[in-house]
């Protein structure tokens, strides 16, 4: 399911953004992204420079992370979005589990990190998450 198709480099920075060490050079929002891809399954991509963002105050921007899903799968299965929590929710990638937060425009999801390495605070629940997810005023 999980396809390191990144560079060793590129999850290393991934990775050491989730744990929360300084990246070379950077004082930058990170937001982290992948694809779900029909061929080769979830592919991390390299974190990029994210504006700051009103959600990023209340929860560090590493924990979310934002999966854009191939357009050819809404042609292959008859529900994207149920196909995706299946297959994504509860996941764990680069030593945080995630929990499915929200489906965003254009076949986007939008996962919370609940667990894991670098993290504040685990004693959030996911709903509680979700419940303030739906309640915020930014949108992105």
């Amino acid at each position: 399911m999980f396809s390191p198709n990144l560079s060793d480099h590129m999850l290393r920075l991934f990775k050491c953004q989730m744990e929360k060490q300084k990246l070379p050079n950077s004082k930058a929002i990170w937001k982290f992204n992948a694809k779900l891809q029909i061929s080769s399954g979830l592919v991390l991509l390299p974190p990029c420079e994210e504006e700051e963002c009103d959600i990023f105050e209340n929860f560090c921007s590493d924990r979310f992370l934002f999966v854009e899903v191939e357009s050819e799968m809404g042609k292959r299965v008859k529900s994207v979005a149920t196909y995706v929590r299946s297959r994504l929710d509860n996941i764990w990638i680069a030593s945080r589990q995630w929990r499915f937060l929200s489906e965003d425009l254009n076949n986007v999801f939008i996962f919370f990190a609940i667990k894991g390495v670098g993290l504040d605070r685990t004693d959030l629940k996911i709903n509680d998450v979700q419940e303030w997810w739906k309640n915020r005023k930014t949108t992105f």
